[in-house]
């Protein structure tokens, strides 16, 4: 498989293109800052347990079907066990290379009929710095309408020492994972995630409303633009690493009036995130 290697001061970074561009290793000063492929293939996993790979549409659709504008579209099941269509399929796809430096890579997707059942593409800039690594994420519509999109990053950070994440009134969910229109304040142990607190690996799971647009995970900072106003966490418990994912939309959004963005025709939206060397925290 083909790697693009970037380089920058303290930061080096790999990005698999034929693998949805995924920015599969990332480390500072030879630490592994996301979970790289290498440890989650060792382990077992595979997409999208490392790097930080995009969801497009994000989360569960319940049945893989949605209806939107009066029609109804159908997505693939792929997760018989809770009939729900997870995660999307562009992570898996193969994007081509429009640029290729010691610093930054450029990719671009273009919609197959089965990704779905409306015309896009996906432009995939990541770039180093002496400051870290910025993934910009272009999504345009190359259809004749308007379509509603869920979008997110399954960010995978190696497993760390301190959390502190802007996390808001969680999402009830049932049993196949999804929610059912309520919303509960963050727990006692919650809160404190939300404080920061030293992260000693306790279980991870659950759909946030964001209150911030940055966290902090172990010794850095990860920051994402305004259009994500979601958080999922998950990992923990025993595993070797933590997901602290932005999404904008909420699960089965493409079922929810206001649970999801709407990409206009001829129009485009863009996300950003960075992931930077924050100051020293205590604990």
């Amino acid at each position: 498989m083909t790697a693009l290697e970037l380089a920058c001061g303290p930061w080096r970074a790999q990005v698999l293109p034929g693998e949805g561009a995924n920015l599969a290793r990332l480390a500072y000063r030879d630490q592994d800052v996301l979970r790289s492929r290498e440890a989650a293939l060792h382990a077992g996993d595979g997409l999208p347990l490392y790097g930080s790979p995009v969801l497009f549409p994000a989360n569960r659709i319940r049945d893989g079907m949605f209806t939107f504008r009066g029609r109804t579209y159908r997505l693939p099941v792929n997760e018989p066990a809770r009939r729900c269509h997870l995660h999307g399929l562009v992570m898996g796809r193969a994007f081509q290379v429009l640029e290729a430096g010691s610093q930054r890579a450029l990719c671009r997707y273009v919609s197959a009929p089965e990704d779905y059942p409306f015309r896009f593409s996906l432009t995939v800039s990541i770039a180093l710095s002496q400051h870290g690594v910025t993934q910009q994420y272009l999504l345009e519509n190359l259809d004749r309408e308007d379509f509603p999109v869920v979008f997110g990053l399954h960010t995978t950070f190696s497993m760390p020492d301190f959390l502190q994440i802007p996390l808001g009134p969680a999402w009830e969910r049932d049993t196949r994972f999804l929610p059912g229109g309520l919303v509960r304040e963050p727990s006692s142990q919650e809160m404190g995630w939300v404080q920061g607190t030293p992260y000693r690996g306790e279980p991870l799971s659950g759909l946030y409303q964001s209150q911030g647009r940055m966290a902090r995970i172990g010794m850095f900072t990860y920051r994402v633009s305004g259009l994500f106003d979601h958080w999922m966490l998950y990992g923990g418990g025993g595993r070797d690493y933590v997901c602290v994912e932005p999404q904008a939309g909420q699960a089965d959004g493409l079922n929810c009036p206001g649970g999801h963005l709407l990409v206009p025709k001829g129009g485009s939206l863009s996300f950003c995130t960075t992931i930077s060397r924050g100051s020293d925290h205590n604990g």
